[in-house]
């Protein structure tokens, strides 16, 4: 059973560990919280923050200068371990108070690659590319109402600012990379988006999306679709 606490609000600083809003607060209209759909989105977005915790603390421990360590340390990874937090208190906050289901082997999976893998570029590549997929379930989810809408559009912004900062460092690496680097930051690059698109994605909308696709209007497609279309624009930011 997921443990909670009624001490802050969710509204709260990324540094505390936040609670949910009253019914009243949200809204009437639409209530994802009385949803019981949404334990499949939230659980998978719960196991991807963790995951994504976790690669924040390997950043910082592997980052080469001390501007790249303070942004992972300082920013990335507690902006993580909030919103793991909020996801984790979605689902205890769900009717009749589900169990956590076990982590997914597609989260498992990343965990593996992130604990083994050594360098600093391929762990950048990796966030960059886990991140980047959940821009848009996070702008779907930021339309709630409420404090719960205010909550996501936060998250939004936070992992919109992520992004970003991967996009700099590696567009500046392959801009000033020899021929070499740049073909071998290429590969990974696309290595990597490929892996999400193959492996992961198809393992995260069948567990995870296929029973709320209703609820938040779009269609598996429609996410594919998107989450294709922003892979494209990474891409060429950094290639460009």
């Amino acid at each position: 059973m997921v443990a909670t606490s009624h001490s802050v609000g969710l509204m709260a600083s990324t540094r505390t560990t936040p609670t949910l809003p009253s019914q009243g607060q949200i809204g009437t209209a639409f209530n994802p919280q009385q949803q019981p759909e949404f334990l499949h989105l939230w659980t998978g977005f719960y196991y991807g923050e963790m995951a994504a915790t976790e690669l924040s603390e390997r950043l910082a421990d592997m980052a080469p200068d001390r501007q790249l360590q303070r942004f992972s340390a300082e920013t990335h990874h507690h902006d993580e371990q909030w919103h793991a937090d909020v996801f984790r208190m979605l689902v205890n906050e769900l009717p009749d108070t589900p169990d956590m289901p076990a982590a997914p082997d597609w989260a498992l999976d990343i965990i593996e690659r992130v604990r083994t893998c050594n360098s600093y570029v391929e762990l950048t590549i990796g966030s960059l590319v886990v991140e980047a997929s959940a821009v848009f379930l996070l702008e779907l989810q930021s339309e709630f109402s409420g404090d719960l809408g205010h909550t996501f559009r936060k998250m939004l912004l936070q992992e919109k600012g992520h992004v970003a900062f991967a996009t700099r460092y590696l567009r500046q690496r392959f801009q000033t990379g020899s021929a070499e680097e740049k073909r071998e930051l290429r590969k990974l690059l696309l290595d990597t988006f490929r892996y999400m698109r193959d492996r992961i994605r198809p393992a995260f909308v069948e567990l995870h999306l296929h029973p709320v696709l209703p609820l938040l209007g779009i269609s598996a497609q429609d996410y594919r679709d998107r989450a294709r279309l922003a892979s494209r624009s990474v891409l060429r930011s950094i290639l460009r």
